[in-house]
């Protein structure tokens, strides 16, 4: 299953992956409202996939929810969700289906991310620990090879994990108020509080240019619901108020911070404005979509 906006330029090595997968699978993509031909692509090169079309951008979370229930419909026992600028590695969907099948306790697993530009691990599982305000990626930067078989982990990452039916219908849904970033977080912390574990399947691999659709680090879209969902983040499943929540986000955001003033200290204002409207509307009490933002 796959949420797409404006992913014509990825979204049919994405698909392609997926259909050289020699696991059993039935693909579906839900399109946000995208302008750029990602339906008409589909269409015509992929003619077995099935397209849902709301009929406004709804985000990521609510997305998923969409694509699942379609899934669930069909009779679906676990539900592979990946970015429209992730691929599969031939191999990569039977390994998680496999590590779901030898780990009756993980309610979801990830592969290995390696960015495809440069051929180094962008995600070899990661931490989860609202106390400490810490979610670091394990692995990052290093070579391939280099990954440790770990089979247990903090978080999955949203670019590329498969859900266990059961643990779906154990937890719910994804919360479609976050929009866009962290939702798979708060839904991993009903995960655990269920019993279930986080699983990392060590031998898969997945290839994913990060934040293609949304322009990544330093754009306003990212910047804007990375820092207001974290936040929220560590309310809804921290139990922190909002005080506590800022206090405890400085370790993830600090670092943001100082990567965008290093980039252009003249242009620290326009940078850091989308992290200031997060914190505004998240003190706030603002979710959903923020229309406007550039």
């Amino acid at each position: 299953m796959v949420v797409t906006y404006q992913a014509a330029e990825t979204i049919a090595a994405t698909l392609q992956s997926v259909r050289d997968s020699p696991a059993s699978s039935a693909t579906v993509v839900v399109d946000n409202g995208s302008t750029d031909g990602t339906v008409e692509l589909i269409a015509a090169e992929f003619p077995e996939v099935t397209v849902l079309q709301p009929t406004d951008n709804v985000g990521f979370a609510a997305g998923c929810n969409l694509g699942i229930a379609h899934a669930a419909r069909l009779g679906a026992d676990a539900y592979l969700l990946l970015n429209p600028d992730a691929e599969l590695d031939p191999d990569c969907l039977e390994l998680l289906i496999n590590a779901l099948t030898d780990d009756p306790e993980a309610g979801v697993v990830s592969p290995v991310l390696v960015d495809p530009r440069q051929d180094l691990v962008w995600y070899a599982g990661a931490e989860f620990d609202l106390d400490r305000g810490r979610f670091g990626v394990l692995g990052w930067g290093l070579h391939r090879d280099a990954i440790s078989p770990i089979r247990r982990t903090g978080r999955p990452s949203g670019a590329t994990m498969l859900i266990r039916a059961d643990a779906l219908e154990a937890t719910g849904p994804f919360e479609e108020s976050y929009f866009l970033y962290w939702e798979e977080c708060e839904w991993t912390a009903r995960l655990l509080a269920a019993g279930y574990v986080v699983a990392l399947a060590p031998a898969a691999t997945a290839r994913h240019r990060t934040s293609s659709s949304t322009g990544g680090t330093g754009s306003p879209i990212y910047e804007y619901y990375f820092t207001r969902n974290l936040l929220r983040l560590l309310v809804d499943a921290g139990g922190y108020d909002r005080a506590g929540a800022l206090r405890r986000a400085v370790p993830t955001l600090w670092p943001r911070v100082a990567l965008l003033l290093r980039r252009d200290l003249r242009q620290a204002p326009r940078r850091l404005q989308p992290m200031a409207w997060g914190i505004g509307d998240f003190w706030r009490g603002r979710s959903g979509h923020r229309a406007g933002l550039p």
